[in-house]
């Protein structure tokens, strides 16, 4: 599992601080835990509400035992249970910075892979993608309000009517992004960590928004 964080244009130019997060833990010899979040620019501390969102998606299914994550991304039963852990974790901990929710804006793609099962978690832009036998898809979208450059957020009260649960039952390699690699073509060199980078720093100049990812490869099991 590999993690990438950039900055954007925008933010390079004004000096200011990397919006997006992201997080992994591996569990066992079999599963993994990861996360990516966009920080609203917009939001005085979208910063900080990333930076919670990937830490307290993280720890909550870190705490989890292996064998109920298991079933969590075999089984669409536990989808309810899902999102009611996902978004109140992560708004009680944004309450506990006693500050309006709006300050902390910020979305999530989350995934927990059991071997070669995956159950992804989402709630605004960004995306999942999967690369098996070099086929490359999206498995999880964005999700924007009316206008495209508006989305959901996980922060906010209304997440529990945007969060969307999707599952795979095998990969060979995952990319979780923000939408700083939304106008990215999608290819084999983006599932590498240096693909990646190389994109990224050839279009520093062009690409005006932070972004974060991880890359996950499946447990050969």
């Amino acid at each position: 599992m590999k993690l990438f964080k950039q900055t954007g244009a925008y933010h390079t130019k004004t000096n200011a601080c990397c919006q997006d997060s992201a997080a992994f833990v591996s569990i066992g010899e079999d599963t993994a835990v990861a996360a990516v979040s966009d920080g609203c620019s917009s939001s005085l501390l979208g910063h900080i509400g990333s930076a919670v969102s990937v830490r307290v998606f993280t720890e909550l299914f870190s705490a989890i035992p292996e064998e109920k994550l298991k079933k969590f991304c075999i089984s669409g039963r536990y989808d309810d249970e899902l999102k009611k852990m996902v978004i109140e974790a992560i708004q009680k901990a944004i309450a506990e910075n006693r500050a309006e929710h709006q300050l902390f804006s910020a979305t999530l793609v989350g995934c927990i892979c059991h071997k070669k099962r995956a159950v992804f978690i989402h709630v605004g832009d960004g995306f999942a993608a999967r690369l098996k036998y070099r086929h490359i898809s999206v498995v999880s979208k964005p999700e924007n309000r009316e206008r495209t450059n508006q989305t959901y957020f996980v922060t906010e009260p209304c997440a529990k009517q945007h969060i969307r649960i999707t599952r795979i039952k095998s990969y060979d390699k995952l990319l979780l992004s923000t939408d700083g690699l939304s106008k990215a073509e999608l290819n084999q060199e983006l599932f590498e960590f240096e693909g990646i980078e190389k994109f990224l720093i050839s279009n520093r100049e062009n690409l005006f928004d932070d972004c974060s990812a991880v890359v996950i490869q499946s447990i050969q099991k």
